[in-house]
């Protein structure tokens, strides 16, 4: 219980924090990917704006079906106001269909974890040393972090590696392109961190 203690206040915020950095880092790799499919056409490097598209798409479409699938066997069990709207509207096969899947999980993420923080300051305030909406939010981030791995290594990973031949084949290091690869490393490392921060929760000695 002393260690429960200890940890409590810092969990709730590193928890909290990475969610939103996690949420920043996706954001930019995005705008970044644009960036760099736009930067590879003004050069004239059809080819490798070909292959980046497919990369994009290609594990656009794989984390669509995943996506659609875990959400097929557990619609009952959605906990989040954002994905319980879209379900009852029927909107989420949609929102699956546009490509939209991370942005919809993204907001069933960010609204827990944002009741799950104030509901754990709350009660440290208290004196209560376990947040019991904290499982709510479990399993919403656990999906997302096993989706962010899948798009770790069948996005940013061929990416980083064709940008990084770009630039060897060159011999030069352009903003954009530098950028994006500098993005996609982060991505890859951050995606990996977050994924074995996700799978904590199942051990009994979560501060350790």
């Amino acid at each position: 219980m002393v260690e429960t203690q200890e940890c409590f206040p810092f969990h709730c915020f590193l928890k909290y924090l990475f969610t939103l950095v996690g949420l920043l880092l996706f954001l930019l790799d995005i705008a970044l990917d644009i960036l760099t499919v736009v930067s590879f056409y003004q050069d004239g490097s059809n080819v490798y704006m070909a292959v980046m598209i497919f990369l994009l798409l290609g594990s656009s479409v794989l984390l669509q079906v995943f996506s659609w699938l875990w959400y097929s066997d557990s619609l009952e069990k959605i906990e989040s106001k954002v994905e319980k709207f879209t379900a009852r509207h029927s909107l989420i096969k949609p929102l699956h269909f546009l490509q939209l899947r991370v942005y919809l999980r993204y907001a069933g993420v960010i609204e827990t974890s944002t009741m799950d923080f104030l509901h754990c300051i709350n009660n440290f305030r208290k004196g209560v040393w376990h947040s019991a909406r904290e499982d709510v939010a479990v399993k919403l981030k656990h999906d997302l972090q096993m989706l962010r791995l899948f798009e770790a290594f069948s996005e940013n990973t061929p990416q980083l590696t064709l940008i990084l031949s770009r630039i060897l084949q060159r011999g030069e290091l352009e903003l954009i392109t530098g950028l994006k690869s500098l993005t996609s490393a982060a991505g890859i490392a951050f995606s990996v961190a977050l994924y074995h921060r996700s799978m904590l929760i199942y051990l009994p000695e979560k501060c350790k």
